[in-house]
């Protein structure tokens, strides 16, 4: 029954488009010399937009966002329903005073005039010189790649070591400690100081959120390692140490995110900078 049923859907769907497409001016049509589009084309056009963001754009806002999403996205669909009727009347001003294509810079130089209309291309020019910031991106490390080089490690204790300015830098490798910096792309990627130490690019979100989610990679792929977290002490500035207060309000969360992790805040010295964690 059920197959039948489909069969005869999709048959009266199929003829339904043919009537349509046999339909004159259904589309498009010519007046005046010149040809037009009707409201159902570009609605078509409006429609494959609309239902193909319907598939990622939940899941990215969410991914940076929360379950404030439900609320954003809602929000943000009944905006955009709003502004369509604005962009059809910014078409209908630039018609009406015979300024043919350019879009929103035609409309910003009819309404602000030619010297406020020069903001809109330094917005661009802006983006360009944000070039050089993709690239010390592109230089990072990896997750995967820190997860490989412990993983090759046969201890079945790990350790995460965050790095802060102005720490002691380690004079020893061992495999089954990594190094973690993360790092502003517009200061540039920092030296590797030794071959684990592996640098992470800020970008999207705040440190906090970055720690987390290279946490919740480390629990899923060495789930069955005993981790040990440590963070650095703040040895930059007195701005460094200030702010670390606020940071280690947010680190006092990962205990219970985190249960079988155990961290640890601890400025080991100059002397034993290179001796191992203390066995939990």
């Amino acid at each position: 029954m059920k197959p039948a049923v489909l069969i005869a859907l999709n048959l009266g769907l199929i003829g339904f488009f043919i009537f349509l497409l046999r339909k004159p001016g259904l589309v498009s049509y010519y007046h005046g010399g010149r040809w037009w589009l009707t409201w159902l084309s570009i609605a078509v056009l409006t429609l494959m937009d609309a239902l193909s963001s319907v598939f990622y754009a939940p899941a990215e806002a969410y991914r940076f966002i929360g379950p404030s999403t439900i609320f954003f996205v809602a929000f943000t669909s009944l905006f955009i329903q709003y502004l369509s009727t604005r962009m059809v009347e910014i078409s209908e001003i630039l018609e009406y005073h015979r300024i043919i294509g350019g879009g929103v810079y035609s409309f910003s130089y009819l309404v602000l005039g030619p010297m406020v209309d020069y903001i809109l291309p330094d917005c661009i020019s802006v983006t360009r010189k944000r070039a050089p910031e993709r690239q010390e991106i592109a230089k990072g490390d990896s997750e995967m790649e820190m997860i490989i080089g412990l993983a090759q490690s046969s201890d079945q204790e790990s350790a995460l070591i965050f790095r802060r300015p102005m720490e002691v830098e380690p004079d020893k490798v061992k495999d089954n400690e990594v190094y973690v910096t993360f790092y502003s792309p517009r200061q540039g990627i920092p030296p590797k100081l030794v071959s684990n130490h592996y640098r992470f690019p800020l970008v999207k979100i705040g440190l906090y959120q970055r720690i987390v989610a290279l946490l919740k990679v480390v629990e899923y792929e060495l789930s069955d390692r005993r981790i040990t977290v440590h963070f650095g002490w703040p040895m930059s500035s007195w701005i460094d140490r200030v702010a670390i207060g606020v940071m280690i309000f947010k680190l006092m969360r990962l205990p219970r995110l985190f249960p079988r992790f155990r961290f640890i805040i601890i400025y080991p010295g100059k002397s034993d900078a290179h001796e191992p964690l203390p066995a939990g």
